[in-house]
């Protein structure tokens, strides 16, 4: 699959990691991908677009469902990211990318983001069951994807609770 997306260094800005103790263990974070708005016209001259995303994160995929024909999608689809060590971190960023779906060709790709390595270490960290929100714009070869209706294509209110202890 090719990722054409924007790193987002400083996302969910308001999560801090704890202060002055080690954070070990095993950590998750519970991200909501509520949807997609001000999606382009992907299919011809009389379809929408067949939105659906994939979060990617340490070689795992977690796939939306496809809404069809519409400029804005919503998934509500909450997906569990894992670090078995917290005070290690991970080396992987968190990747969205939006895809209009194809009955008979190929999947289309219309953009997405990227949460950094670094910045996701620092929200495994963060303090347990904090909750931030933030509204990503979807991007394509570096550029804002435009909508059918002339506004940038955004992933409104990724919702990420940040972090819970699991158990394996």
């Amino acid at each position: 699959m090719k990722i054409s997306v924007s790193n987002v260094k400083n996302a969910f800005d308001g999560i801090v990691p704890v202060q002055g103790e080690t954070v070990s263990g095993p950590r998750r974070i519970d991200f909501t991908l509520q949807g997609v708005e001000h999606l382009p016209k992907m299919d011809g001259m009389f379809g929408k677009c067949d939105a659906y995303a994939i979060l990617s994160f340490d070689g795992a995929e977690y796939r939306t469902e496809v809404v069809k024909n519409a400029y804005d999608a919503r998934w509500d689809a909450t997906f569990h990211l894992d670090v078995d060590e917290a005070e290690n971190g991970t080396n992987s960023a968190a990747t969205v990318t939006v895809f209009d779906w194809d009955a008979a060709s190929k999947d289309d790709e219309i953009g997405g983001f990227a949460i950094s390595a670094a910045r996701m270490s620092e929200l495994f960290r963060g303090n347990l069951d904090s909750e931030d929100r933030q509204v990503f714009a979807v991007r394509m070869d570096g550029k804002s994807v435009i909508g059918n209706d002339k506004r940038k294509c955004e992933v409104p209110h990724l919702t990420p609770i940040f972090p819970s202890i699991y158990f394996k």
